[in-house]
């Protein structure tokens, strides 16, 4: 998936939006013009995302992209987490 996502996109038939967005009917597609990964399904995929350490791909929507490592080129733009406009401190103990 790395070389397919990150790297050679085209020897795959795949054409990754601007953000690396590729639908994951058609990575199956691409993958599955190798042999050895021509019976990869859907379910494979995502259990390969569920068993890495570090979360190097998102999976939303039916589509899949690598968050980082291109040599490609693509700008991965990620959600930005919330963050409240206040602050909650206590006071400093009295001893």
């Amino acid at each position: 998936m790395a070389q397919a996502l990150r790297h050679q996109p085209v020897r795959y038939g795949l054409e990754l939006d601007a953000e690396g967005w590729v639908l994951v009917a058609d990575l199956l597609s691409g993958l599955s013009r190798r042999r050895r990964w021509c019976d990869l399904t859907a379910a494979d995929v995502e259990a390969v995302l569920t068993m890495l350490g570090k979360q190097r791909y998102e999976m939303k929507d039916g589509r899949i992209r690598a968050l980082y490592g291109h040599s490609a080129h693509v700008a991965v733009q990620k959600e930005t987490a919330y963050r409240p406009n206040f602050c909650i401190m206590a006071p400093p103990r009295r001893r």
